[in-house]
């Protein structure tokens, strides 16, 4: 069952927006964010589903604007043992500096 609509922007949050705060220039995908802070948004296509990254901060997590993209990249969705009531993105680190 899909419980949101092809195509349609989602907060990754619960109530506002979740945010993005970054002291160090890095790469998400193809993506350079310099220092600062973004909110992070959710689309899922037939095509594959994307995390964008946007500029506002502090909105409420219906107000997405699409003009203040800063990039999409593709996520990897992975299946569950079970249902799971929390969203956690986790970055893993590589050599160097590098995370995935």
């Amino acid at each position: 069952m899909q419980l949101v609509p092809f195509d349609s922007v989602w907060r990754a949050g619960a109530n506002d927006a979740a945010h993005l705060f970054t002291t160090r220039t890095f790469a998400v995908g193809t993506m350079i964010l310099a220092p600062g802070m973004y909110t992070l948004w959710v689309q899922h296509t037939r095509a594959g589903t994307f995390l964008i990254v946007n500029k506002p901060t502090g909105p409420w997590g219906t107000q997405y604007d699409a003009a203040q993209d800063i990039g999409r990249v593709p996520m990897q969705m992975v299946a569950t043992p079970s249902h799971v009531e929390e969203f956690t993105m986790v970055v893993k680190a590589l050599a160097g500096t590098r995370g995935r």
